[in-house]
């Protein structure tokens, strides 16, 4: 798990990523965004961080390898009250016939990979429309 601390945007995401390319790219797009960035590469260590934070979003894989699924992990975020309305987006390599599942099981919305960073921008936007106020501040 690691931390960013140079944030403005006052949004904390937790991303959820087994693969370590990925994790540090998403990272890296996050950082260019001054979101603070908490991270898990599994499952089971996201559910642990749940307990301890308050989070502004989450961006979850779906295969995590060993272990539960980002589908296990986005419904155990749903069953905590103050997440209920905290958006949870698929970041996912899955085919685009299996993204409507994601969308009936109740993502926020979804961003199949790879993506660029004006893609990740796409997708955050309409949620946090702080970040596209901060962008154009600089």
């Amino acid at each position: 798990m690691r931390e960013n601390s140079s944030h403005t945007t006052h949004i904390t995401a937790l991303v959820v990523e087994d693969d370590p390319i990925c994790m540090d790219y998403i990272v890296f797009l996050l950082n260019k965004l001054n979101i603070k960035i908490m991270t898990a590469p599994t499952g089971e260590k996201a559910l642990e961080l749940l307990g301890d934070h308050d989070y502004d979003c989450f961006l979850l894989d779906i295969s995590l390898g060993a272990g539960i699924t980002g589908i296990t992990v986005f419904e155990k975020i749903r069953e905590i009250p103050r997440f209920n309305d905290v958006p949870v987006f698929a970041v996912t390599a899955t085919w685009k016939d299996d993204l409507q599942n994601l969308f009936d099981r109740g993502f926020t919305n979804c961003m199949e990979k790879p993506f660029t960073f004006t893609q990740l921008k796409s997708l955050l936007y309409p949620y946090f429309p702080q970040l596209k106020e901060a962008e154009k501040k600089e």
